[in-house]
């Protein structure tokens, strides 16, 4: 499970910013935080952050495709750099916290044009952070959680220790991996899902299910076109025929049954371009009572129809993006804003400029003048 995340001077980000998925004090809605043997406070089933456009939801959310990508090694770490412009130089940081089977783990890496300069984990098994490893450029510390009699390892930069220390059997290091395995970024490898349907009739019946739900008519689906049914015949048409909404949800629904169906961690970047009643829909199936895998979402939103505080999220759950009088973007939880009762209604004080986040346009300025 997903417990917080962060980016450090990368894209529109100077300095830290950071979304957590522990519970805030809120008290509404608690079957929207799920139980973790990890977190005493337990987690939350969803979050979300909305902004103007480009103040910086795309890079926030890049910063876990990034990590999943440096431990990989598919990609050259060196290219996923991006530092702020705004900053002075120095490499782009990214961490993440997940929750281990007992306790949690924090993995953080440093990236710059040269490839990797720093790498760490740390541990809580005490509920204090206990090291695992420390790595700056080729030098290594190891704490006490460490395994032993492996000296020290000579890695180069463009490759992440973690995994190197995973395959030699180091606890900490293979739990924290399968953990950050379980994220999943929503829109890579979308044409390997449905290709997999075929060997995973489970899946697929769940995938048409939510198909059904949503009201799209679809009842099946294959690499190369899609079955509708209508007035009690089907018809099928190209895959490349749909309308871009509905190519859109193909994208989305089977990531996100995927996560329900395995209990893991959906990220997706702009589901507003789903209709209202589907994202209210999918958004509700991540609280306790219908997720029983204790599956998780984290999105950038640009509908504010779902910031209902009375009906369906938490103020912890929502976050706000915008441009500092510097230019950078800073990112904050409505619940550290102040000032937003549990009553309150979120997107009249949106709109109303209590939170934040939106671009500022005047409604007086003409584009043309006769």
């Amino acid at each position: 499970m997903l417990i917080e995340f962060s980016v450090r001077n990368f894209g529109p980000f100077k300095d830290v910013a950071a979304m957590s998925l522990v519970p805030g004090t809120p008290d509404e809605h608690p079957g929207n935080v799920l139980d973790s043997e990890a977190s005493e406070q337990g987690v939350l089933g969803s979050a979300f952050v909305y902004g103007p456009n480009g103040s910086g939801k795309t890079s926030l959310l890049d910063g876990l495709r990034i990590i999943k990508f440096v431990l990989s090694g598919g990609v050259p770490p060196g290219s996923l750099a991006n530092p702020c412009v705004l900053g002075s130089g120095g490499p782009s940081e990214f961490s993440v916290t997940v929750a281990g089977r007992y306790f949690p783990y924090t993995y953080s890496v440093e990236v710059s044009g040269r490839g990797i300069e720093s790498e760490s984990l740390y541990q809580y098994a005490t509920g204090r952070r206990s090291m695992v490893f420390v790595r700056s450029g080729n030098e290594f510390r190891f704490g006490k959680g460490a395994v032993r009699g492996h000296g020290t390892p000579s890695i180069s930069s463009t490759d992440a220790y973690l995994p190197v220390a995973a395959g030699m059997g180091d606890p900490s290091c293979s739990e924290t991996l399968a953990e950050i395995g379980r994220i999943l970024i929503c829109g890579e490898d979308s044409a390997r899902k449905i290709g997999i349907w075929d060997s995973d009739s489970e899946l697929k019946t769940i995938v048409l299910r939510a198909l059904r739900i949503c009201d799209t008519g679809i009842v099946d689906i294959s690499d190369s076109s899609v079955t509708h049914e209508c007035g009690g015949r089907t018809f099928s048409i190209p895959a490349g025929s749909e309308s871009e909404s509905v190519k859109a949800l193909l994208r989305l629904i089977p990531s996100v049954c995927e996560a329900l169906v395995m209990g893991k961690t959906i990220v997706i970047n702009n589901m507003s371009c789903l209709h209202p009643r589907i994202v209210r829909w999918i958004i509700e199936q991540f609280s306790s009572d219908r997720n029983p895998n204790s599956a998780q979402l984290i999105a950038s939103l640009y509908d504010t129809s779902a910031m209902d505080l009375k009906n369906l999220l938490r103020r912890d759950q929502v976050y706000v993006l915008d441009r500092g009088t510097g230019g950078a973007s800073r990112l904050a939880r409505v619940t550290d804003i102040g000032g937003i009762r549990k009553d309150a209604d979120l997107q009249k004080s949106y709109f109303g400029w209590k939170l934040g986040g939106l671009p500022k346009i005047s409604s007086s300025e003409q584009l043309l003048r006769r």
